[in-house]
């Protein structure tokens, strides 16, 4: 028997089908079993893709053969582009001499680039053109807040996640910076070489070639499995470059 609901002077009877309806519905929570075991399996898979980029950088001719070349080619671009604006007016006139020191540094400004510019600018257009609210330059993170999910949601994530993860390899680039002797020459990275040139440049280029090629991508086109082994993975490489650089 349902409970009786008044009405004025008239009563309904109400059905416990229809107390079930307005009783807010719970998804159930995982017990304490399910969380222990996912922690174990991402600290697995931390393990698993450290290992599969230390691989990779030691082991392989992937990072000097497709990945440094093309940082090479930026470095010499930015560096054109500091002489013809007038930035840099000697010093730089052999583009083709790159030394280590000049392939971080481009790699850092590609880095910086794509993190607090062109996400800067998708993440703007994202709220300005999906928001309810007018938008506002006073309050310009009060449409992040106002949005549900979708493209536009995933695209102000993805550039808040970029600015989250920056940080952790700028340290990681200065230390490995202060540990260049200089002039240092990058030649081919061997287990030979110094572990900054052989281990820690070609792991910041594999992080930042996955962070921004894979990583950014999967986030804003919603391939989350992709998206979330390419997170894990980004970070490995930079803990094997901040590894290289604790024993180097």
């Amino acid at each position: 028997m349902g409970e009786t609901q008044l009405e004025g002077n008239v009563s309904h009877p109400v059905s416990r089908s229809d107390e079930q309806k307005t009783q807010p519905q719970h998804p159930l929570k995982p017990s304490a079993g399910h969380q222990l075991v996912f922690c174990l399996a991402l600290f697995a898979s931390y393990a698993l893709l450290f290992i599969l980029a230390r691989w990779i950088v030691t082991s392989t001719q992937l990072v000097p053969n497709h990945i440094l070349p093309a940082f090479i080619k930026l470095s010499g671009l930015f560096t054109r582009f500091s002489i013809a604006s007038g930035i840099v007016q000697h010093g730089a006139s052999d583009v083709g001499d790159f030394d280590a020191r000049r392939l971080l540094m481009a790699m850092s400004l590609f880095y910086y680039l794509a993190v607090y510019v062109l996400s800067s600018v998708l993440s703007v257009v994202a709220q300005f053109g999906s928001s309810h609210l007018p938008y506002n330059n006073q309050e310009p993170r009060l449409h992040k807040y106002s949005l549900g999910g979708g493209l536009p949601h995933r695209v102000i994530a993805t550039h808040d996640a970029l600015y989250d993860f920056f940080p952790a390899y700028t340290i990681t680039a200065v230390f490995a910076a202060v540990s260049l002797p200089p002039s240092t020459s990058l030649g081919v990275p061997t287990l030979d070489a110094s572990p900054v040139v052989a281990v820690v440049l070609p792991a910041l280029a594999l992080h930042v070639a996955v962070k921004v090629g894979v990583w950014a991508p999967a986030y804003v086109l919603d391939a989350s499995s992709i998206r979330s082994v390419s997170h894990i993975f980004a970070n490995a490489a930079l803990i094997l470059a901040l590894l290289a650089l604790v024993g180097a």
